[in-house]
């Protein structure tokens, strides 16, 4: 190395062997990620050795991998010949740096200039397609994966399945996505089907693939499971978080730290800490993950308690915690209102030199706002955020919202905005809940035209708010006007108008609303009942009282909570291979229970038989022998 940097040269100079040399160190700097390996870029120029294709795709990638994409692009373009490992070694370097536009840039370059692209090359491409939500572009990339013959390689249809998944606004049909497998694919490819599908939302199409990927007899492994496991934990519930477990465990797939996480994950969000823990104990290996997921299960259960000897049996094994395990720690102090709490860790967190974290300064507002009397420690912890998030902002917002403080927050607001940091539909709630408890109509409305621009109204949480914030202004027809425009409506919706008319003494309009409400379709909760109830008493319209408790009656029974889906999870762990799960049900069978049985059957090729008090239902290879007529 120093002989190449140096600049004394020697009568034995050869130039085909310091090509070799030079080759040789670029290699194995690049090997390394070793920036030392930039020396040789000198004496490259000095030689004349720029058009020595090898050599400089060489130095190209260590600039990638060691300068950033800058530095690398500038050598790219000055580069006097390019082959398709150079225009891949640019375009992949700004894709993983996510400098999207300008990789879909280069890649038009790249076809310009008569080089035809390979298919690491049409890969990254289509992973900045998908990033970019460019449906039209990466459709025209996968026209061109045909032309050139390529669309039987199996790691450009990995890339097309991420595509099609993460571009599609719309529900991905999965006829679609299986055309991509080709030769039945492997258990990449299906798992990054299930993968893009979990992480759009479309938790549905993600156990389809995941049951079509059983039948084309590919075993899915540890990475699968985590991934449905996270869709279960967020959105599916218990009963489809134990079906996995017991299909986990059926298919031997790997019990590693990943894996064993993602289930303790699932059954704390599904309030289960107790089988949590035993899994957890499955195996000895624990690292500073999984303890920080106990601890946020605890946390998010309420157990605080639970959650300080967690931590402090972490410690006693030697494994240190991190930022997330102090955000955890923290908002579990804010759960119980804690200021002493929160402080000891405020304390450790100074000591390891963390305060400036993102996560745990966002936890620090969030604590000594909830906690402290004073909004002061707030501030100062939001002050020592090195780059405040949208979450940093919306925090300290709220803060000053409860505590009464709504001018303050209406000029944090504007702070945010000016910032550079764009509100999410949480903080747009936030702010408009401040409106509603301020006599000026001003703010209100400068929001609402703000919500207007930027289509935040989309979002049902947004649309509640500013309907309670306009009822609670007195301004009820303009509340009325904004349910009108929105696109979805629920209880609350109608309850936050309902409530407020009740506050103003207008109870007739009040009950009125029950009416909007049942034409919507929309059923009462315990809430809104109680508004509608207390509208009723105002005018002392006994009979209506009645009536509405009466309807509130009948439609309880859709609230029973769904036992025989756990039932079902608990037949797969417990009851014999062979043998047929039968459950006993007082009453009738719920839709989605009906096709959660027919999935559960196709997905483990086991006969369910279950007995409500209309009829047998014989479940059988995703069939019910009700045929629908349940």
């Amino acid at each position: 190395m120093h002989m190449l940097c140096s600049k004394t040269a020697t009568n034995s100079f050869s130039l085909p062997r310091f090509q070799e040399t030079c080759l040789r160190l670029l290699s194995f700097c690049n090997s390394n990620s070793l920036k030392e390996g930039i020396c040789i870029h000198s004496p490259i120029i000095k030689l004349g050795l720029q058009h020595d294709l090898y050599l400089t795709n060489n130095l190209l990638s260590l600039y990638a991998k060691c300068f950033g994409v800058h530095q690398a692009r500038h050598l790219f373009d000055e580069m006097p010949d390019r082959d398709v490992v150079s225009w891949t070694t640019v375009l992949s370097s700004h894709t993983k740096n996510k400098h999207h536009f300008d990789a879909l840039e280069l890649f038009d370059m790249m076809l310009g200039s008569g080089q035809y692209p390979n298919e690491f090359t049409l890969s990254s491409a289509l992973r900045s397609c998908s990033a970019l939500g460019e449906f039209d572009c990466g459709t025209k990339i996968h026209a061109s994966v045909v032309k050139l013959g390529l669309e039987m390689n199996p790691f450009l249809g990995t890339s097309l399945i991420e595509f099609y998944t993460k571009s599609c606004c719309s529900t991905v049909e999965v006829y679609k996505l299986l055309s991509l497998v080709k030769g039945g694919g492997d258990v990449v490819s299906w798992t990054t089907m299930v993968s893009s599908l979990v992480e759009t939302g479309k938790w549905g199409e993600a156990f389809e693939i995941y049951v079509k990927m059983i039948e084309a007899g590919v075993y899915p492994n540890e990475f699968t499971f985590v991934k449905l496991l996270s869709a279960a934990s967020s959105f599916l519930g218990l009963a489809y978080g134990k079906l996995l477990h017991g299909q986990l465990i059926i298919f031997g797939a790997e019990m590693n730290l990943v894996l064993k996480t993602a289930i303790v994950d699932m059954y704390s969000k599904c309030r289960r800490m107790e089988d949590a823990i035993k899994v957890a104990n499955v195996t000895p290996e624990y690292d500073v993950c999984l303890w920080t997921t106990i601890i946020s299960g605890f946390t998010q259960n309420l157990q605080v308690r639970e959650a300080v000897s967690a931590f402090l049996d972490m410690e006693s094994t030697g494994i240190l915690p991190n930022n997330f395990t102090y955000a955890s720690l923290l908002n579990a102090s804010s759960s119980i209102l804690s200021l002493d709490l929160g402080e000891q860790f405020h304390s450790r967190v100074i000591i390891i030199g963390l305060e400036n974290d993102l996560y745990i300064g966002n936890a620090l507002v969030d604590m000594y706002m909830k906690c402290s009397h004073s909004t002061t420690n707030a501030v100062k912890a939001f002050r020592e955020i090195a780059s405040p998030n949208v979450i940093s902002w919306t925090s300290l917002i709220a803060g000053f919202a409860e505590n009464g403080l709504e001018e303050q927050s209406f000029q944090l607001f504007s702070e945010m905005q000016a910032a550079g940091v764009q509100p999410n539909f949480f903080t747009l709630s936030t702010i408009l809940g401040a409106c509603s408890k301020v006599r000026s109509h001003v703010p209100t409305m400068m929001l609402h035209g703000h919500i207007i621009k930027t289509k935040a109204d989309m979002d049902i949480a947004v649309g509640n708010a500013l309907v309670d914030a306009y009822a609670g202004g007195g301004m009820t027809d303009e509340a009325w006007s904004v349910i009108g425009t929105m696109s979805r409506r629920d209880s609350i919706t109608y309850t936050c108008l309902a409530a407020r008319l009740n506050q103003k003494g207008d109870h007739g309009m009040a009950l009125k609303v029950f009416i909007h409400m049942c034409n919507d379709g929309i059923k009462m909760d315990e809430f809104s009942l109680a508004s509608f109830l207390s509208a009723a008493a105002g005018l002392g319209a006994m009979e209506t009282g009645k009536q509405l408790h009466w309807y509130q009656y009948q439609e309880s029974e859709d609230k029973f909570y769904h036992s025989e889906q756990l039932a079902v999870a608990y037949g797969f762990l417990n009851v014999p291979t062979m043998a047929p799960i039968r459950i006993y049900k007082n009453s009738l069978i719920c839709p989605h229970c009906h096709t959660f049985m027919m999935f559960a059957t196709q997905v483990v090729g086991r006969e369910i038989i279950l007995r409500d008090r209309k009829r047998f239902h014989f479940f059988k290879d995703g069939q019910c022998s009700c045929r629908g007529h349940s």
